[in-house]
């Protein structure tokens, strides 16, 4: 996404320039909202005709950012804004795929059939949404199915259409009721020229009629005002840890530009956000609450668009990173179309890289299944047809008639028989019945398509993995260049320090052999090394076999390595408690490690889990401990390290901070990633 990052402090020197170009954009927004006039021509008109006027503090603050320089400029800031769109539409997806939770409330289902029924008419389709079916009609076809079992109903409708102007378009709509709990919607609409997919009317009227939306964000078809009251919500939407989808935010203050023009114009921008993600302007009052609370790296700055990503940790020093910024500059730079596509984009994008919840998948492949399922039968439909007894009474009266010669004559015609009689018959009864397609060949192909939809659901949970452990990998790459950063200034700083009192030879010198970490070589290898470690106080109490299963993955030992750093680092947090230099727990202390003490990247720890995750899987997480800690011999154990990015593996080490009753750390588990809410 290229949009501009919050950064630090700048340079003494460059504050100046910046604020006269930010003021020069925020003029050009400000004449643009008054006037309501082209964007374009409006920044013409109100440079040249307000640099004259001596009245105005903020444009007398521009007149040296000289009109020459505006004029100068705009052909090639038109060509960078042109490359930047450019770059950005070919690397986002174009397509439309929402995801949207439903309230849980009698009869919602119904009510999303009635609109969906209203949509498919305006497709000129009138069909009886309660059975599966296959239509077509002209240069369209819609295919329903339908299931259900004690707990739940699901509708799957796929809509293709082809032969129009732009391509195919092929339009798939999941709806899920689950009685007693939150239902949910998925809308994915695709072009087959990759086309940029318009909000779908009927993403709208669901919106419209249901009660959508995104963990604690409620969906509307238009950008939200949020007050100061209104911030402690926008803080838990922000945060929310079941929160898929983004949440562009806006910030303003009570000068430069009328607000409610402001506010009425993010509708227009972000118009095809929808379904996608939610819009929230924050007045004046309101965004200096949200700053307070978010501070400077999350802050939303006035007359901006900043998009927050899922699970923002406003306690982290490197999650702002991923939430960028659209700032005032660009807004002013850009028209309508060009801002409403690039948010567009933005949405989609996220969209499709975003991990598919496992009850959608579960869903998914169920139709898949029932689909393939139908196939078959439709191949080998089993005709049967009564069988005569061997031995027929014949009723000499049955003879009589005029035609029944003729009869007998045409049924031979037909047949290709040369007469009637009771061997002829049945062969071709037999025949009849007869299977269409060979019953080993059929089993041989039921196995074969189960077995490729068994590979191919196998291939898409490991393409979720590897995203998700990208994004996190990109994460802790930023982590480990920032503490490279700040170990490499040390460098400089300790030896500048030491060539200045004369000591050239160690400020330069070889760094000697003792000083390297001596890792061990597997986990085999660690385990048996921590009980070495801080008097025995930090103590394995896990399955050792699992831990051991760890190295069949971990060919480079970087997660046998990154565990060892984390003993390490465990074993000096148990001394600077002894030694009174940490008063608080691990995670304290990974934050804020004291001189002279090991620490470890702090993005590699986690304090704790979801709430979600430990309601799903959190008999997972309860391992082995002493008696003496626990007369059941069990704890429950949230802190966790996240070893290295294998795949579906991606190892784990679990402990339990136990130094307020026993000065001592338990290390329950080492292996592989356990489930939560992210696995299928």
């Amino acid at each position: 996404m290229l949009v501009r990052s919050v950064r630090g402090p700048r340079p003494a020197g460059r504050r100046r320039g910046d604020t006269l170009r930010r003021n020069h954009y925020l003029l050009r927004l400000g004449a643009f909202f008054v006037s309501g006039k082209s964007c374009q021509r409006d920044t013409r008109e109100s440079t040249t005709a307000d640099v004259s006027s001596p009245g105005n503090n903020l444009i007398t603050q521009v007149t040296d950012w000289s009109v020459a320089t505006t004029i100068k400029s705009k052909n090639l800031l038109q060509v960078k804004v042109a490359i930047v769109l450019t770059d950005l539409m070919v690397a986002a997806s174009r397509d439309y795929s929402a995801f949207m939770s439903c309230e849980a409330r009698p009869a919602w289902l119904d009510e999303a059939l009635h609109q969906l029924g209203e949509w498919f008419r305006e497709k000129y389709f009138d069909v009886d949404l309660s059975t599966d079916g296959l239509y077509a009609a002209e240069n369209r076809t819609l295919k329903l199915q339908r299931h259900s079992d004690v707990h739940s109903r699901s509708l799957r409708a796929q809509l293709s259409e082809t032969g129009t102007n732009w391509g195919t378009w092929n339009t798939e709509l999941l709806l899920h009721e689950r009685h007693g709990s939150e239902g949910w919607v998925s809308i994915s609409v695709q072009n087959e020229q990759g086309r940029f997919v318009d909000v779908p009317r009927i993403a709208r009227y669901l919106m419209r009629t249901l009660p959508l939306g995104d963990g604690r964000v409620r969906f509307v078809d238009g950008a939200q005002v949020f007050r100061a009251d209104d911030v402690p919500r926008l803080v838990e939407m922000l945060t929310d840890e079941k929160r898929h989808g983004l949440i562009f935010v806006a910030g303003t203050t009570g000068d430069s530009i009328p607000f409610d023009a402001f506010a009425s114009h993010m509708g227009v921008w972000t118009k095809q956000v929808y379904g996608l993600g939610q819009v929230v302007v924050l007045d004046p009052w309101a965004t200096e609450a949200f700053n307070a609370i978010a501070g400077l790296r999350y802050q939303a700055p006035p007359w901006a668009v900043r998009t927050f990503f899922p699970e923002v940790n406003f306690g982290s020093e490197l999650d702002w990173r991923r939430h960028r910024i659209l700032g005032s500059a660009r807004l002013g730079a850009m028209d309508d179309s060009h801002i409403e596509r690039m948010l567009g984009a933005i949405a989609r994008r996220h969209a499709s890289t975003r991990a598919t919840s496992g009850e959608v998948t579960r869903v998914v492949r169920k139709f898949e299944r029932l689909a393939n399922s139908a196939l078959l039968i439709a191949i080998d439909p089993k005709t049967t047809l009564d069988v005569l007894p061997t031995t027929v009474p014949v009723d000499p009266g049955v003879a009589e008639g005029a035609d029944f010669q003729h009869q007998v004559e045409l049924v031979k015609q037909i047949l290709q028989i040369k007469r009637i009689n009771e061997p002829t018959l049945r062969a071709i009864a037999q025949s009849i019945t007869r299977p269409l397609v060979e019953p080993v060949a059929l089993a041989e192909a039921r196995r074969r398509v189960e077995t490729k939809q068994t590979q191919l659901e196998l291939t898409q949970d490991a393409l979720q993995a590897a995203k998700s452990a990208l994004d996190d990998d990109q994460l802790e790459r930023a982590e480990i260049y920032e503490d490279l950063e700040r170990a490499n200034a040390e460098i400089r700083w300790l030896r500048h320090s030491l060539q200045t009192q004369g000591d050239r030879d160690v400020a330069f010198g070889v760094l000697p052999e003792e000083w390297r970490e001596d890792y061990p070589q597997g986990f085999g290898d660690l385990l048996d090394r921590i009980p070495d470690l801080v008097c025995g106080r930090l103590r394995f109490t896990g399955d050792r076999s699992v831990a051991l299963s760890v190295d069949d993955h971990d060919t480079l030992q970087l997660a046998a390595r990154t565990a060892w750093d984390a003993c390490l680092a465990l074993g000096d947090y148990l001394r600077a408690r002894d030694e009174e230099k940490c008063d608080k727990g691990v995670d304290y202390y990974l934050r804020h490690t004291p001189s002279g003490y090991i620490g470890i990247t702090p993005g590699k720890h986690a304090a704790t889990e979801t709430g979600t995750t430990m309601r799903s899987h959190g008999e997972e997480r309860v391992f082995p401990v002493p008696n003496t800690v626990d007369p059941s011999g069990r704890r429950v154990m949230k802190a966790h390290f996240k070893l290295a990015q294998i795949g579906m593996v991606s190892p784990r080490m679990y402990y339990l901070d136990d130094y307020n009753a026993s000065r001592s750390i338990y290390i329950g588990y080492i292996g592989p990633h356990l489930a939560n809410t992210h696995t299928n």
